[in-house]
């Protein structure tokens, strides 16, 4: 297991109906870099200034893990219906990618995700799953 901690993350944009899935091994840098307060970030965040944390999921064991968690929140099999609020549609997303617990590398691989943490920044949201813990930070 790596000792950095590979992270996902859902930004909301505080002005525009807009959301941001990354993924980064240091958040608190991340976050500044995407609001403009600091060198860096996305160009795709750029635009949708400022940005808030919707919520930090956390507990994978390496990139490959969170790297293939990020892409698979980022390319849903459906796609967002229009004026849906955006934040919402990565919620559903992220729901159905968990209940699937399907973290495999192949078709013929059937590992489930680790066991994930996720720290959210609205005490309304939480994902009923055995394999996740919800945790509640409000800035």
């Amino acid at each position: 297991m790596d000792s950095k901690p590979h992270v996902c993350y859902i930004l909301e944009s505080v002005n525009y109906n807009r959301a941001y899935i990354g993924y980064t091994v240091n958040f608190p840098r991340r976050i500044r870099q995407h609001n403009g307060d600091i060198v860096g970030g996305a160009k795709r965040t750029i635009k949708y200034r400022p940005w808030s944390t919707f919520c930090i999921i956390s507990g994978f064991e390496d990139n490959h893990t969170a790297l293939r968690f990020e892409y698979r929140l980022q390319h849903p099999h459906r796609r967002k219906k229009k004026g849906q609020q955006s934040v919402n549609f990565v919620l559903n997303n992220l729901s159905t990618l968990i209940n699937q617990m399907d973290g495999s590398v192949s078709r013929n691989d059937k590992r489930p995700w680790p066991l994930l943490t996720i720290t959210w920044f609205d005490p309304e949201n939480k994902i009923v799953h055995p394999n996740v813990i919800n945790r509640y930070d409000v800035l």
